[in-house]
């Protein structure tokens, strides 16, 4: 598994248009090998992280047009991202 982190750090004033972005990217088609995406703030910056099934699948979906989810919702706001992939070494799943 890997994690795909892309960031971007918008004005305030874009904030609506990235959060209606990701509100219309739940109802979309996902990219296979995607298993969990999350929207994440921190106070500079929103970031998509991706969890994927490996590395093949998040680069068929960079390659893939409109695929990759950090390009779906930071084109909302036209601004270039920062992405980083790194691999995942150890995994917990907690249940309740």
């Amino acid at each position: 598994m890997i994690i795909s982190i892309a960031r971007v750090s918008i004005e305030a004033a874009e904030h609506d248009r990235l959060f209606a972005a990701w509100s219309n990217m739940v109802a979309l088609d996902h990219p296979p090998g995607l298993v969990e995406c999350l929207l994440t703030k921190t106070e500079e910056q929103i970031e998509v992280v991706g969890l994927w099934q490996d590395r093949n699948a998040h680069d068929a979906a960079v390659a893939t047009e409109g695929s990759h989810p950090a390009y779906r919702i930071f084109d909302a706001t036209g601004t270039p991202a920062e992405h980083e992939v790194v691999d995942v070494i150890g995994h917990i799943i907690v249940s309740p």
